[in-house]
């Protein structure tokens, strides 16, 4: 058999975009836990009518998977979109409700690709994570992470992923580190053209992208959405500030005012703005672990 020939064909270089991803998804999460050991593969939903093209692809196809158990995907898809409680949301601009009713049809297609590797792989090692789809050549084209499941649940991670049942949330900052590399994905797959190497931009710069968009979820624990912006570039020039030449050993907590869980020993007649980076940083100077 020839390597080289692609039986399930959705363009001419799948395998070095496949391949590419791989080898930033396992730079990027061995500086989290090389225990991870991630694994990207592709799966296309053919949505042209096209008779010289497989309606289902899998990239590679031996991912672990055949192509028979997403035949009915679409199908799927459908009936849960139809059950999606957003659908019923209109917008006067009909420019505003394609892009909304786009967003609900790719979040089932996602939804219903969940089910089926859930379904086809009940007891096994992963966690499995999709992108949202790029369309190229008739298809549309998702990315599938899969990390080893031992090794993300050592790490902690919340149990709610959306704030008000509504505003999303990451549960972890690895969780954050998945979404900023999904979404480079989506974004190579839509410029295919400039290179073999899918994501230009380095592990460390995604690693930083997804600590100020973790940070997001730190800051609402606070209740103060006037706080909300920032605090990841402030905490970043705290943390290079030093007191006196020396390293701090303080901590902040991020919480609502009056939260039960938390005792005040001592309570500032002003309080002290994030913004005020030395003020702040001779405080933490001032506090120890207890």
């Amino acid at each position: 058999m020839n390597n080289n020939v692609i039986n399930l064909f959705m363009w001419g270089f799948q395998q070095h975009f496949r391949i590419s991803i791989n080898v930033t998804a396992e730079s990027l999460f061995k500086q989290i836990d090389s225990e991870l050991r991630p694994e990207a593969f592709l799966i296309g939903l053919l949505v042209d009518k096209r008779n010289d093209r497989h309606p289902i692809c899998l990239e590679p196809e031996d991912c672990g998977y055949d192509v028979k158990a997403f035949t009915e995907l679409e199908v799927l898809a459908k009936e849960l979109e139809k059950v999606d409680e957003e659908k019923r949301i209109l917008h006067s601009h009909p420019i505003a409700q394609a892009n909304h009713d786009k967003r609900i049809s790719n979040k089932a297609y996602i939804e219903a690709i969940q089910k089926i590797l859930k379904r086809e792989d009940l007891y096994g090692d992963t966690v499995k994570y999709i992108s949202y789809p790029t369309y190229i050549d008739g298809f549309l084209v998702f990315v599938v992470l899969e990390v080893q499941k031992n090794a993300l649940n050592r790490h902690y991670s919340l149990t709610k992923d959306k704030l008000d049942y509504r505003y999303t949330i990451y549960r972890s900052f690895i969780e954050s580190v998945i979404d900023v590399y999904l979404k480079s994905c989506s974004n190579a797959l839509k410029d295919l053209d400039k290179s073999i190497s899918a994501i230009d931009r380095s592990p460390d710069e995604l690693i930083r992208e997804a600590g100020k968009q973790f940070m997001y979820t730190v800051s609402q624990a606070g209740s103060n959405f006037d706080g909300l912006h920032g605090l990841y570039d402030a905490c970043n020039t705290i943390a290079s500030l030093k007191y006196e030449g020396e390293e701090g050993l303080g901590a902040m907590v991020i919480a609502p005012h009056n939260h039960l869980n938390i005792k005040l020993t001592l309570q500032l007649k002003e309080p002290i703005r994030t913004q005020d980076f030395r003020k702040v940083r001779k405080f933490l100077e001032l506090s120890n672990e207890k």
